[in-house]
């Protein structure tokens, strides 16, 4: 059960609990239901009269002044929801904009909700998500949304009813891809479901699923998409692909050229225990380091705050293997004298391939993908 209560007194409480939910209701003097027949059922069973009055998708906005009128008659007001949360793909977010605009407190009472549950329990990456809620139901403007979204590089999580199912994975299939997905049904109720595979896996098995239902939808394959398609051109149609996209021919490279990203891991600590003058200290000692090894011929820079970068033209994995051995050599020799700022880095690189043309962009974009995780190694392991 999930409950929204908007108050005329200030204050502020977080009620965490079903029990705190329960007492609310007792102690509110209206309470605002999507159905208010589920909820005098609710209400019913637990012993609880309140007046009750309808507030749902149709009469949001009409019922929104009502109810606000009586807050500010100093009137207290539970807001409740069938199933799921108030506000998200519910009713909600009307009132509580009004109530903002009138300073009425607005209070949550956590509960369960299905997007995150669904989330938490898919085994899908949760690190970043977008929640869609609804697709529309015109299937023109449903899959102008799909296209928007169709190359997102996080999870995506939408509502639907098992009545629209099969619609709605025909066009996540023909604009999405046969995506990794987990379909979750009936989420805390009896009857609750996960059903993971690729989108055809589930249209295959969807047929008279019923219930709430939520789907979480891997995040895209786009940029392994493109290199996969790149892999297959010669160079001069490398070149036309880059030059469709928006790039001059000097954007491109062509020949081997690696891009290594550093991070500095001590420069906050140093900063914050030794004064920022050490701190531009430690900059100024790892920028000499860094140009003492890498070849005078490559670009050696500082690209913002603690993250430096090199560029190493016309090489191999074999020659940067041997930099940064050479850099972790001189690093720790430099470490050993007394009164040395130590210096700790960590790093990441990427190399473009001999027959593959891409851009520096790209090249950038792998190195601190790969720079990020070693540096969270570095944490772990300190």
């Amino acid at each position: 059960m999930n409950v929204l209560i908007t108050q005329a007194k200030v204050r502020i409480i977080i009620l965490l609990s079903k029990y705190f939910a329960l007492k609310v209701l007792k102690d509110v003097d209206i309470i605002a239901a999507e159905d208010t027949r589920h909820t005098l059922k609710l209400l019913n069973h637990f012993e609880i009269s309140k007046p009750l009055i309808s507030y749902h998708r149709h009469n949001e906005d009409d019922k929104s002044d009502v109810l606000i009128k009586k807050l500010l008659d100093g009137e207290n007001i539970a807001l409740v929801s069938d199933a799921g949360t108030p506000g998200i793909s519910d009713p909600g977010e009307e009132v509580v904009k009004r109530a903002i605009e009138n300073n009425i407190n607005i209070i949550p009472i956590p509960g369960a909700c299905a997007m995150i549950n669904a989330l938490i329990c898919s085994g899908i990456s949760t690190k970043e998500f977008t929640f869609i809620g609804f697709l529309p139901l015109n299937k023109k403007l449903r899959q102008e949304q799909l296209n928007k979204i169709k190359n997102a590089e996080d999870t995506i999580i939408i509502y639907e009813a098992p009545h629209k199912l099969g619609k709605t994975l025909s066009d996540l299939k023909e604009i999405l891809g046969n995506r990794q997905v987990v379909l979750a049904r009936e989420l805390t109720k009896i009857h609750e479901e996960y059903i993971r595979g690729t989108i055809q896996d589930i249209i295959d098995r969807s047929e008279n699923l019923k219930g709430e239902i939520v789907i979480i939808i891997e995040k895209s394959n786009h940029k392994q998409d493109i290199i996969n398609e790149i892999a297959t051109l010669d160079i001069e149609e490398q070149y036309e692909y880059y030059k469709n996209l928006g790039f001059n021919k000097k954007d491109i490279i062509t020949d081997p050229t690696a891009c290594i990203m550093f991070d500095l891991n001590n420069l906050k600590t140093v900063n914050d225990t030794m004064g920022h003058s050490a701190g531009n200290q430690l900059i100024l000692n790892f920028a000499k380091l860094l140009r003492s090894v890498i070849p005078e011929k490559d670009f050696v820079g500082r690209y913002g705050g603690d993250e430096f970068i090199a560029v190493i033209y016309h090489t191999s994995e074999a020659e940067i293997k041997v930099i940064l051995k050479s850099l972790y050599r001189e690093k720790n020799r430099l470490n050993s004298y007394e009164n040395q700022i130590p210096i700790d880095y960590a790093c990441g690189w990427a190399l473009s391939s001999d027959d593959i043309a891409c851009t520096m962009q790209m090249l950038l974009d792998d190195a601190d993908a790969y720079m990020y995780k070693n540096k969270q190694l570095c944490k772990k392991c300190n």
